[in-house]
């Protein structure tokens, strides 16, 4: 990348839970692997001098809409605001 973007540096905002999956099933099995997703991608961006963003505010139900998905304007605040670190770092 350095060669096509002198100067750039890659930001990996992680991936946050969801709240349902859209089937009953075991909610906590389906996240394994978005955290698995989450720690090798952080892995990989730190170790190229890239930054990490979490979204360690995000994961009350209160801020996704009633579909367990997608976040209400509360939750898309905190996420935008995550962003908005992430990217000054």
């Amino acid at each position: 990348m350095e060669g096509s973007a002198p100067g750039a540096k890659v930001v990996w905002s992680t991936i946050i839970p969801r709240q349902c999956w859209g089937r009953p099933s075991n909610e906590e099995g389906l996240n394994w692997p978005r955290r698995g997703v989450n720690w090798e991608v952080s892995r990989y961006v730190l170790q190229i001098g890239g930054a990490v963003v979490g979204h360690p505010g995000i994961g009350k139900a209160e801020l996704f809409r009633p579909d367990g998905v997608h976040l209400m304007d509360a939750g898309l605040n905190i996420f935008l605001e995550d962003l908005r670190k992430g990217c000054k770092l």
